[in-house]
């Protein structure tokens, strides 16, 4: 049988049969969440329980998910416009920042040392570091050599779309405050 590996974990890959469970026809999933998805339904049915199998299926799922979404999220954010500009560590921080704030601004980046550096030079040299990073050292990160490295920078490439978003969701809820003080 096949098996699939998810961090320490690996699990059997079933082949579709009376023991898998049955999505609705309308759900489309990979492979690697179809093997989860049985895995789970076979841990739950199984007579005696076995919780170590259950544990372990459990904890596989948790790793799919981490990897899954730390693809998509940047370590640190820059707020360049906003209600306190600044270097942050995570997303509600963010948020926290520019909300409310009519033209947000912020940028993502996956190197302190590189968002420090951005701030720096969009900022000026006091800017407001996020109490999480401020007891960090900027060596306990990767730090890369800008002239050499360039393919590993990431920049924010949705950030306008972000920002956009962030406008029409203002002006709803300047909307609705107004609809509703009426």
């Amino acid at each position: 049988m096949e098996r699939l590996h998810f961090g320490k974990q690996n699990l059997i890959f079933y082949p579709p049969s009376n023991l898998s469970f049955r999505v609705k026809p309308e759900t489309k999933i990979d492979k690697p969440q179809r093997c989860l998805i049985d895995n789970l339904w076979i841990a739950y049915n199984k007579i005696p329980r076995d919780n170590s199998y259950f544990i372990s299926v459990v904890n596989s799922l948790s790793h799919y998910f981490t990897n899954k979404n730390e693809d998509k999220k940047f370590r640190f954010y820059v707020v360049v416009e906003g209600r306190l500009p600044g270097v942050f560590q995570t997303w509600t921080e963010v948020i926290d920042s520019i909300k409310d704030f009519h033209i947000p601004l912020f940028k993502g980046f996956n190197d302190l040392n590189e968002a420090l550096d951005y701030a720096r030079g969009t900022l000026g040299p006091n800017h407001f570091i996020s109490p999480a990073l401020r007891h960090t050292t900027r060596s306990s990160f990767l730090r890369y050599n800008i002239q050499r490295d360039t393919d590993k920078i990431i920049f924010c490439g949705h950030c306008s779309s972000m920002t956009e978003g962030f406008k029409r969701l203002n002006q709803t809820i300047e909307k609705l405050e107004t609809e509703r003080k009426k």
